[in-house]
Formats: structure tokens, sequence, C-alpha cells
């Protein structure tokens, strides 16, 4: 299991960061971004799910559902991420805050990721650490961008 914390600061209010992110269509070209083959974002009650499908190079797609449950009120968010389809077995939850910093927001997110493979499972893990500190980069960049 691999821990995961990333913390970004963006020149918007806390309220612009939050809109963005509880917008499904934000949330489609997000993914687009990031390199997934597609995604379709949906609400369901107080839940925002993000269904994506990603190319794995070894033949059958990954597709995997994100489910964050937002507190608009306090800017918080749970998140889990499971594997809907797909070679191997992850899991991923955690918290999302958007916290006033200065004239701008702090967004922190927090959380475990578990690849559950036999004998790969702990190589698998390191890989996705790389990879993920790779897409915070690119993600913090739309964000950025999509926020001016």
């Amino acid at each position: 299991m691999i821990r995961l914390e990333d913390t970004r600061r963006f020149d918007a209010p806390p309220e612009a960061l939050l809109a963005l992110l509880m917008d499904p269509r934000f949330q489609e070209r997000r993914s687009a971004h990031l390199g997934t083959a597609a995604a379709r974002c949906t609400r369901r009650g107080d839940a925002l799910v993000l269904e994506e499908t990603r190319d794995t190079g070894f033949g059958e797609p990954w597709r995997s559902r994100l489910t964050t449950r937002w507190d608009v009120a306090t800017r918080r968010a749970r998140w889990t991420l499971e594997r809907v389809a797909g070679p191997g077995d992850a899991s991923a939850e955690g918290e999302i805050v958007i916290e006033p910093d200065g004239s701008g927001a702090r967004l922190r997110l927090t959380g475990t990721l578990e690849v559950r493979v036999r004998v790969l499972g702990p190589m698998i893990e390191r890989l996705a650490r790389r990879a993920l500190r790779a897409e915070r980069e690119r993600e913090a960049a739309f964000l950025r961008a999509a926020l001016q």
C-alpha cells in the first residue's frame, strides 16, 4: 500500500476551484487531457462519479470508477477509486481539501493506493507512485489553465 499526498496552490478563490472540480464536463475534459481513452462523469445524488477507460498496453483496457462526495460548506471531499474491469486489482481512497491561501486557494489531496497483484504488487505500486506524481503535475497545469 502506498500513501498519496499532494498539495498545490492556485491563484483563484477557493469557491472557483471547488466549482471547477464539481463540474462533470470539466472532469471529462481533465480526464481526456490526462490520456484516458474514454471518460464519462455524472452526478449521482451527492456524488460525482467519473468512469474512465485507459489503455494498459497489455491488450485489455483498464476501467475504473472514481466517486467523489463533496461537502460544499467545508470544501472537503471523500473519494474512492475502484477497478471496474481490466487486468490486476487495485483500489484507492482518500480526501480532498480546498482551503483559502492568501488571495488564492490551496488544494490538498491525501489517500492510499493498494495494488493486489501477487508477486508483482509492490513493483506495480512503485511504478504507480511515479506515474501518479507525473499525472498530478499535468493535472495541476490543466487546472491552472482552466481557472484563468
